[in-house]
């Protein structure tokens, strides 16, 4: 499901984006080829009844976002894709912005 990568260095501090900037575009949605390709997940950060979060670090930039793994099945689906609908309409610096989504193959959703 997910390769945590226990080699990153936790400098936080560094990794922090504190300009304020919100992207007026809707986020893009990618198949799971492009995770680990794009982000190295690092540590577990929580778990719910709903999904796993760890934290993760976009390779390019380096900037460090929490990602969301969540297995879904059946009609459960639709819960997800509203909840990632609902997040690229509410785009605000106050508000959790979604960065990326993705498809993975065992019926799993990462939300970054």
């Amino acid at each position: 499901m997910t390769k945590e990568d226990k080699s990153r260095v936790l400098l936080y501090d560094r990794e922090v984006d504190d300009t304020g900037y919100v992207p007026r575009s809707k986020a893009p949605h990618s198949d799971a080829k492009n995770l680990h390709n794009k982000f190295a997940i690092a540590e577990e950060l929580g778990r719910g009844q709903f999904g796993i979060v760890h934290r993760c670090v976009e390779i390019s930039s380096e900037k460090t976002y929490m990602a969301k793994f969540v297995k879904v099945r059946g009609a459960d689906q639709t819960l997800v894709k509203k909840e990632i609908a609902t997040l690229n309409l509410a785009r605000h610096a106050n508000y959790l912005l979604l960065h990326e989504s993705f498809d993975i193959l065992d019926c799993t959703k990462a939300t970054i």
